[in-house]
Parts: C-alpha cells; structure tokens; sequence
C-alpha cells in the first residue's frame, strides 16, 4: 500500500535530496527495488470536499485486510461533478443508472447507496474485495470497527483534523437541490 505523500520523499531520494525527517510521508524505493513487498501496515486518508460540488466529507483507513470508511455527515447527500453537472457529453453512466432506477429495484439500490452513505462503513477486504458488503455495526466485527475507529481517530487528532465543513453541503433529506439534472 502507498499514498502520494510517498512520492515526494521518492522524488526527493531519487533526484539526489535530502529527504527531511519531519515530512509526512516515506519513500516507497524499497518496494519499487524488490527489498521489501510491504511499505505500509495501514494508510490514512481524508477528503474534505473541493467547491461547491464535491462537499461530502470522509476519513478513512486502510489496512491490508479492512477498510473502515467514517462519514462525519451522513446527512448531506454524496454528490460530485459526475451527478450535479449533467452535459449531453458526459455522466451517461449517471444517467442511465437514474433513468433505470425509476423501474428497476437493484438500479434504485445503487443509485440510493450512492448518495445516502451511512456513518460507518467497513469492509473485510479478503473476503469482499468490490466492497459490496458493509459491516459496520454488526455485532461479529464489532471489535475490529472500534480498534480502527480508534487508530482513525488518533491519527485525526494527531493531524489536527478539525472535520471542517468548507461549502454549503446538499441536504439529503432536500433532493430537489441533488437529484441528477441535465444542465
């Protein structure tokens, strides 16, 4: 597993720089020389929305078993530039999943699990790699969601993670203002 903090210090080691001790981030050279098939244990990520179309916040972490996926809003509907800026050229995807889910139960299914994102999600990669399966909250896995829960929010304080909301989100419980539209 790697993030993009990764190639800063990787671009840094391989253009001949130093590589400071207090950047986030580490050069994942090894794997790429064959030293080592492992770079790290767990990985940390966070999107906080960009303008007014990509709101929805979340925080997540990785390991190479599960994937626990926090939405601090579950309120504010999942929308992006794929859905809200509907042109003839582009989002036919989006479209006809729309169009199909006003007459077919599974479409609807996954036209609603798209936008309405529960707080919680997690997922045993091993067993459901497409992330089909979300169990958080079921009392088998309780343990493992509260131990990752717990190194998520560890490395959010560490980070400073204020969970700031930087546009005015689209409520769910407010469709007219997020239902797929054509522009």
């Amino acid at each position: 597993m790697n993030r993009i903090r990764g190639m800063r210090p990787l671009a840094l080691f391989v253009g001949g720089g130093d590589v400071p001790a207090n950047i986030d981030g580490r050069s994942f050279l090894p794997v790429l020389h064959g030293e080592t098939k492992t770079h790290r244990k767990r990985i940390f990520t966070t999107h906080s929305g960009n303008l007014k179309m990509n709101v929805y916040l979340s925080r997540s972490i990785r390991t190479d078993r599960y994937k626990l996926i926090y939405n601090p809003h579950p309120e504010f509907a999942f929308t992006s530039y794929i859905d809200l800026l509907l042109r003839e050229t582009s989002g036919d995807y989006c479209k006809q999943w729309t169009q199909r889910a006003k007459t077919d139960k599974h479409a609807a299914e996954v036209v609603a699990r798209y936008y309405d994102r529960p707080e919680y999600e997690l997922f045993d990669l091993q067993e459901d790699p497409d992330e089909q399966t979300n169990l958080a909250g079921k009392p088998e896995w309780r343990q493992v969601q509260r131990d990752l829960l717990t190194e998520l929010n560890g490395w959010m304080k560490e980070q400073g993670d204020a969970l700031t909301v930087f546009h005015e989100p689209l409520m769910l419980n407010a469709p007219e203002t997020w239902v797929p539209r054509r522009r």
